[in-house]
C-alpha cells in the first residue's frame, strides 16, 4: 500500500512508516492507495493540486480530528465515513 500524507501531518508519517506501510509526502505528487489530509492547515480545495486517484480507487481520508490507529483502521479495511 502506497500513502501519501500531507507534510505536516510527521507524527501520522512516523507512525505509518513504522506499521511498513510505504508513506509519501502529498507534495511529492506519488500516485497513491491513500491520501490524508488536514483542513487544519490547508483549505481542502489545495488538495486537488496534488491528488491523482487510481483506476480502481482511492481513498482520501481527512486526519482532523481521529486517532493514530483510526486512520490505520481506516487504511487496513479500504473504509472511511466521511469527508468532514
Amino acid at each position: 500500500m502506497i500513502v501519501s500524507v500531507e507534510d505536516s501531518l510527521v507524527e501520522l508519517k512516523n507512525f505509518l512508516k513504522s506499521k511498513n506501510i510505504e508513506v509519501h509526502n502529498i507534495s511529492e505528487k506519488i500516485l497513491s492507495d491513500a491520501y490524508i489530509y488536514s483542513t487544519k492547515n490547508n483549505n481542502i480545495l489545495d488538495l486537488y493540486d496534488f491528488v491523482e486517484g487510481k483506476n480502481e480507487g482511492s481513498l482520501i481520508i481527512n486526519a482532523d480530528n481521529k486517532s493514530l490507529n483510526e486512520i490505520l483502521y481506516f487504511l487496513n479495511h479500504r473504509s472511511y465515513s466521511s469527508l468532514f
